[in-house]
């Protein structure tokens, strides 16, 4: 229920749409990948700025956090007719409408807090569409997924290596669109435009209780 490509396509959507949100409205911040943050930290380190350091420090080790807390999830679930994963969606959800009420640059850093935790949960619950492995917050996996199984399908034509490119390409195409989808949003309802991606996860989340029944 958590593999199909719509609702690997919806979160692709909130990771493409969020990249987009913090970096405009929080700071230039990619609160989605850490890797590009982990670099202007080491980069504001190198410069003594510190407060620059601990803007770029803070949503890594959010990150962190919320990889964490969806392993505690997945290992403690009590639950037999709800999957664990629905819980992460909503948990998702409420993490990410506290952004509604963030405005200004006074709080950017606990806005990107909460996306960086809520995306951390997303990319470590949902790995995989149709058997093959992919991240819906970042984009660079994907990339070298698509890129090798298409050289794969070339070399042997494997319908497989096809079929696995083909969901890594799409899941790409999925999240650049959330990205530009993003721009329009943001500059018309500022920090409400956070509803879009709200409502993306709610319908991966009835999407997965659809195919559960």
């Amino acid at each position: 229920m958590s593999e199909s490509f719509r609702t690997a396509a919806a979160l692709a959507l909130v990771g493409g749409f969020l990249e987009t949100y913090t970096f405009i409205l929080h700071g230039h911040v990619f609160a989605n990948a850490q890797t590009g943050n982990i670099a202007l930290c080491g980069m504001a380190i190198a410069e003594t700025d510190w407060i620059s350091a601990l803007k770029y420090a803070l949503p890594v080790t959010s990150f962190a956090i919320g990889v964490c807390a969806v392993e505690w999830i997945r290992n403690h679930w009590p639950f037999t007719k709800i999957h664990w994963r629905q819980a992460v969606v909503l948990i998702e959800v409420i993490l990410l409408s506290g952004c509604f009420f963030l405005y200004g640059t006074p709080q950017d850093m606990l806005a990107n807090l909460l996306v960086s935790i809520a995306c951390a949960i997303q990319v470590q619950a949902f790995r995989k569409v149709h058997g093959t492995s992919y991240a819906s917050t970042m984009c660079t996996g994907n990339l070298r997924s698509a890129t090798t199984a298409w050289i794969v399908w070339r070399r042997t034509g494997q319908s497989e290596a096809r079929h696995q490119s083909l969901c890594s390409a799409g899941v790409i195409a999925v999240f650049l669109t959330g990205s530009a989808l993003a721009i329009p949003f943001v500059h018309l309802m500022r920090e409400t435009a956070i509803a879009l991606p709200i409502a993306f996860l709610i319908s991966a989340g009835l999407m997965m209780v659809r195919r559960n029944h």
